[in-house]
């Protein structure tokens, strides 16, 4: 394709139109490409971000579980305490948007 847009002096509106492309940028950009990288650099190329390679040497991130302790009575507590406060707020909210949504009916 680009030998015949050189061999027929083609501009690159003509090119576009001869085979319908629908931008000029595209032609200068495989332009580029065949300079640098010969038919090689012509060949498709894959979408998005490369993928991480997962190094031997590099330890997980994940820290190990361990054996934790027991909580304290005082601890738990303060857990369920935090887990039923998250519960209520849960509640009220669903609660708010039935009476919205009746409302509006």
């Amino acid at each position: 394709m680009l030998e015949m847009i050189k061999k027929q002096k083609l501009s690159l509106k003509q090119a576009c139109l001869h085979f319908h492309l629908s931008s000029e940028s595209l032609i200068v950009t495989w332009q580029k490409r065949f300079n640098e990288s010969g038919l090689a650099g012509l060949q498709p190329r894959k979408k998005g971000r490369a993928l991480m390679k997962k190094s031997e040497h590099e330890p997980n991130k994940r820290k190990p579980k361990s054996a934790k302790e027991p909580l304290s009575r005082e601890e738990e507590l303060l857990k369920e305490n935090e887990y039923l406060r998250a519960e209520n707020a849960l509640l009220k909210k669903l609660h708010a948007l039935v009476k919205a949504d009746q409302k509006r009916k």
